[in-house]
C-alpha cells in the first residue's frame, strides 16, 4: 500500500481468473473466488459476499463521494487498485495595496467590512445547503426503510427480497447498512434466531416496526 498527495495505491500479488478483465470489474460479472474453501466459511459469517459487487460498490462509493472512479490494473505479476484523493482547496490571499497611510487604513477597514460581510453570508448560504442535503438524505433514507417495512409488514421476507424492495442490490454492504440497523434497533427480527446465517433465514416486522411504519402512513 502506498498513499501519494493525489492517490492511494494498492498492490497485490497475483493475477485476475482468466475469464475477467479490469474493464469487465465495471460492471456486473461473476464471483470467481481463488479459494472457495476460504471464500464459503467467509460468506457464511458474513465476512464477505459472493456476489461479485465488490467493485461496483467502490465505483459506486467514489462517486457518492465525488471522487474519480477507482483505477483497476494488472502490473505484470501485481494486481493494482488506485484510489484517488480529494484535490486540495486553496485559498488565495489578497493584500491591499494603498498608497498613502490615510487611503491604507480606508482600504483596510473596507476589506475589513468585506470580509465580514462574506463570512455571514457564507454561514448563512452554508446552513442552508447542509439543511437542505440533511433533508433529501433523511428522506431518502427513511424511504428505504418505510419501502422494507412495508413489503415484510404482511409476510416474511428473505435478505434478498427486503433489498430488492428498497431498490438495492443483494450486496452484503448494503445488508449491513440497511438491514443490519434495523435489527440492532428491534425494528426487525430473524425468523430462526438461533442460526442467523441459515439459509432459510427471513425477517418480519416487530411491533416496534409496526408502530413506525403506522406513524409514517398518518
Amino acid at each position: 500500500m502506498m498513499l501519494f498527495s493525489d492517490r492511494l495505491e494498492i498492490w497485490n500479488p497475483g493475477h485476475l481468473p482468466p475469464t475477467l478483465t479490469p474493464e469487465k470489474l465495471r460492471h456486473p460479472h461473476p464471483s470467481i473466488p481463488r479459494n472457495p474453501l476460504l471464500a464459503d466459511p467467509l460468506f457464511l459469517a458474513h465476512y464477505i459476499e459472493k456476489a461479485g459487487s465488490g467493485t461496483l460498490d467502490m465505483i459506486g462509493l467514489c462517486r457518492e463521494a465525488g471522487l474519480p472512479e477507482p483505477d483497476f490494473r494488472q502490473d505484470g505479476g501485481q494486481w493494482v487498485v488506485t484510489l484517488r484523493r480529494p484535490a486540495p482547496q486553496v485559498t488565495p490571499q489578497v493584500t491591499p495595496q494603498v498608497n498613502g497611510q490615510d487611503g491604507t487604513k480606508s482600504a483596510l477597514s473596507r476589506h475589513q467590512a468585506t470580509a465580514q460581510v462574506t463570512e455571514q453570508d457564507t454561514a448563512q448560504v452554508g446552513e442552508q445547503v447542509s439543511e437542505q442535503v440533511s433533508e433529501q438524505v433523511s428522506e431518502q433514507v427513511s424511504e428505504q426503510v418505510l419501502s422494507i417495512l412495508r413489503v415484510v409488514a404482511t409476510t416474511p421476507q428473505t435478505k434478498h427480497e427486503l433489498l430488492d424492495a428498497a431498490g438495492l442490490s443483494d450486496a452484503y454492504l448494503n445488508y449491513k447498512r440497511h438491514i443490519l440497523p434495523l435489527l440492532e434497533q428491534g425494528i426487525l427480527e430473524r425468523t430462526i434466531p438461533s442460526k442467523p446465517t441459515s439459509r432459510l433465514q427471513k425477517y418480519r416486522i416487530t411491533e416496534k416496526g409496526r408502530a413506525l411504519l403506522k406513524g409514517a402512513n398518518q
